[in-house]
């Protein structure tokens, strides 16, 4: 049982710690009688999908990754002891899905879409001393979303203590401007006086102002972008008669200028700013959609390295702290808040139509003060009314929705992704699909985003110079193809299907999305090395090795994708002919094989940064050089690996907040640090001190490798471990071993800032 809580009056304090876990249904699971002792102890955020085997017959398997889904049920026993005129809140940022919440036996609410956060006062339930809150998921109807969901109270939950006057929920809206001005409006709810505190990125504090709607004028403000994500911060206090504190509400935000311009895409800060971008589903890395600020921190770090510098959140409402992250490091954000215009997210339990207001002004509402949200989109390939009309082919439900996001926030433009086809839901297989007229949405859009259709960009600003286009969907179809698709020059950007590898969607015997940048556990593949490469302008040059005979070429919701295998290393059969791309932005690419020159070439347009070669395989030292008006501008090297020599295991932080994650990247490498990319060997795992394994991964597609197990097997001679840290502050370990060799990686618990 939880410690007492002693809460500040108006103080959240997270509650996610030592809760109580069963799945299947339970008659009276509710009920305080009920004997919980032999239910398992887990601390949220917690995704129980995630710990399944995979199972191919399972209905919804294709969506949700062969993993099962169902009915899940959670207990937390604590005490509270509330103030008079106190009212005692729960505030969830997610459960996926159909959540019912009872507290000490009486329900409070049931809350049906898994994406969307929802707050519930639960004073009136509450006894003196000791109390409990009962939560069931129901996740068990089929097909709530076309991608793997987990099953469980898979993001944050807090507690809150507020007066008869406080502030509204999300009831804080900050406008910077970037010549300095900043308009802030607060939501009082039953009177008190509004203060707020103004934070500047060095930590000074240059503003105080009072008022519920205030203006403050900056004198030089510090820019937000990508480049510099500098951000200020709002704490905005509630006041009463005496001076005494009743609410805070805080918020940060940024000065950063966003235009769209039909000759010119997005003008950011007064320039262009072309986006390189890709989708993300929401799972992370070995631990199904639990959400933790590493994980998405992780992933951040590696898009970024690779010259990302904005993400589609792909198609519903993300947990907070993808937001602020993006916000921290510098990612623009195009915002979705839902795919079809269907009952599908809330178990076609309500419609769409009498839920849609509801979910946007909590999606709106919530997330409109960060600075890294580019665009705001109602919806993805609504094929119902794009393809078959309803809705006028969709014009009067979009006209709704973007009027209605305009109220809520009149400083962004609105979006909706169309589906690959054009006037009246003409496709591809229609001979007239080529030629037919731009789809009538585009017109009440503010930016016209279209899936897999950035070829149609210029012919379509010819015939209506007023729009403004951007790829919303790209296909990785020969790598990074794509990106020479569309005109460069008038368009937003683009954004790759998709950045990370992701459950579900998938077709047995795979578990995932296998045509991502980045593979499930996180290390970039060859394709996302030549997106680099195309994106960024200094001297690059990689190589990589293709598997198959040819490309695996499949249709997939009216567009053709093509996926080759590519692996980067240089552990092959002696005399075998291989087919290898050179992926360079320099105008020629030579390979010296063991010291001979084997092949030199120069790119072409044609190439898209892709150089194919062909030569026999021995064993050695592949050497490929990139040329720039006859001199050496880059190199890059394979080397053959040798017999494994070693375990290495690196840790992408030595530090774990208490509760919080960390990754351990795990290699099997020679005696010279050459990774052994042809070896496929279990290694077995275990934790010590303060922290527990709590998933494994790697980027196996087709492979039966559990998510939580004390073994993983490499693939690619490598693998991912994820240590979660326990709630104590110390130090816990990481040991590895095989038959022949071990290795162990400290990691330091500490307490949270």
């Amino acid at each position: 049982m939880d410690k007492e809580l002693n809460l500040m009056r108006n103080q959240s304090e997270c509650f996610n710690t030592e809760w109580k876990f069963r799945a299947g249904t339970f008659p009276r699971f509710e009920s305080l009688e009920l004997d919980d002792s032999d239910w398992v102890a887990v601390d949220l955020p917690h995704d129980w999908s995630i710990s399944g085997e995979f199972d191919a017959a399972l209905p919804h398997g294709r969506q949700h990754a062969y993993l099962p889904n169902g009915v899940v049920n959670y207990r937390k026993h604590f005490r509270i002891e509330p103030d008079d005129g106190e009212r005692v809140l729960l505030d969830f940022d997610g459960v996926y899905r159909s959540a019912d919440l009872f507290v000490n036996g009486r329900h409070i609410l049931k809350h049906l879409n898994g994406y969307t956060g929802f707050e519930a006062d639960i004073t009136e339930a509450l006894l003196p001393g000791e109390n409990l809150v009962a939560v069931r998921v129901d996740n068990s109807i089929e097909r709530t979303s076309r991608w793997y969901t987990g099953t469980g109270i898979n993001r944050s939950v807090r507690l809150r203590r507020i007066r008869e006057m406080h502030f509204a929920r999300h009831g804080l809206r900050i406008d910077a401007r970037i010549d300095g001005t900043v308009r802030i409006s607060a939501e009082p709810v039953n009177g008190g006086r509004v203060e707020h505190t103004i934070t500047a990125p060095d930590g000074s504090s240059p503003a105080t102002l009072s008022g519920r709607d205030v203006v403050w004028n900056c004198p030089a403000p510090e820019l937000w972008s990508p480049d510099t994500p500098n951000l200020y911060s709002c704490v905005s206090r509630l006041i009463d008669d005496e001076h005494n504190e009743l609410d805070r509400i805080e918020a940060r935000f940024g000065f950063r200028s966003i235009e769209f311009s039909p000759e010119q895409g997005l003008i950011f800060n007064g320039k262009k700013l072309l986006l390189r971008g890709v989708n993300l589903h929401e799972d992370l890395c070995g631990i199904g959609t639990a959400i933790f600020r590493e994980g998405i921190a992780r992933r951040f770090r590696i898009l970024k390295s690779l010259g990302v510098n904005a993400i589609r959140l792909a198609h519903h409402p993300y947990a907070p702290e993808y937001l602020e992250l993006a916000d921290e490091m510098g990612l623009l954000i195009f915002a979705e808040a839902f795919d079809k215009w269907t009952g599908q997210y809330y178990g076609w339990q309500k419609t769409f139509e009498s839920a849609w207001r509801e979910d946007l002004r909590e999606f709106i509402r919530r997330d409109r003060n960060h600075p890294s949200i580019f665009l705001w989109s109602v919806g993805n390939e609504v094929v119902d009314q794009q393809l078959e009309g309803e809705d006028d082919f969709g014009v009067d439900r979009l006209r709704e929705m973007r009027e209605f996001v305009k109220q809520l926030d009149p400083t962004r433009c609105v979006t909706c992704a169309l589906y690959p086809s054009r006037r009246d839901g003409v496709r591809w297989d229609n001979p007239g699909f080529r030629s037919a007229e731009i789809h009538q949405m585009a017109f009440h859009m503010d930016v016209v985003s279209a899936n897999y259709m950035g070829e149609f960009f210029a012919e379509d600003h010819r015939k209506h110079p007023e729009m403004v286009f951007l790829m919303s969907e790209a296909t990785t179809n020969r790598g990074a193809g794509s990106w020479f698709s569309f005109d460069h020059k008038i368009a937003v950007g683009s954004f790759y299907w998709g950045g990370f590898d992701y459950l579900g969607e998938a077709c047995w015997p795979h578990k995932n999305w296998y045509s991502g940048l980045v593979d499930r556990a996180g290390f970039p593949k060859s394709a996302a090395f030549q997106s680099q490469i195309a994106w960024e302008p200094r001297p690059r040059i990689h190589v990589s090795v293709h598997v198959g005979e040819q490309a695996e070429i499949r249709n997939w919701n009216d567009v053709q994708l093509e996926w080759e295998e590519m692996r980067p290393h240089w552990n092959w059969t002696p005399g075998q002919t291989l087919r290898l791309a050179v992926y360079t932005n320099c105008e020629e690419a030579e390979l010296l094989l063991n010291g001979r020159t084997v092949g030199r070439k120069s790119r072409t347009a044609d190439d898209c940064c892709r150089i194919p070669f062909e030569l026999v395989y021995e064993p050695g030292e592949l050497l490929a050089r990139g040329f720039n008006g006859g001199e050496i501008a880059a190199e890059t090297v394979l080397r053959t690996a040798g017999r494994p020599a070693a375990l290495q295991l690196t840790a992408v932080s030595g530090t774990i907040p208490c509760g919080e994650i960390g990754h351990a990247e795990i290699e099997l490498v020679d005696a010279a640090g050459i990774r052994c990319a042809d070896r496929k060997i279990p290694v077995r795992l275990r934790v010590d001190g303060t922290g527990y394994l709590f998933g494994v991964t790697n980027g196996d597609t087709t492979g039966f490798q559990r998510f939580r197990s004390n073994t993983v097997w490499l693939h690619e001679g490598r693998a991912l471990a994820v240590v979660r840290g326990g709630r104590t502050p110390g130090e816990c370990r990481l040991h590895a071993f095989t038959d022949d060799l071990e290795a162990e990686l400290p990691f330091q618990v500490v307490q949270p800032q």
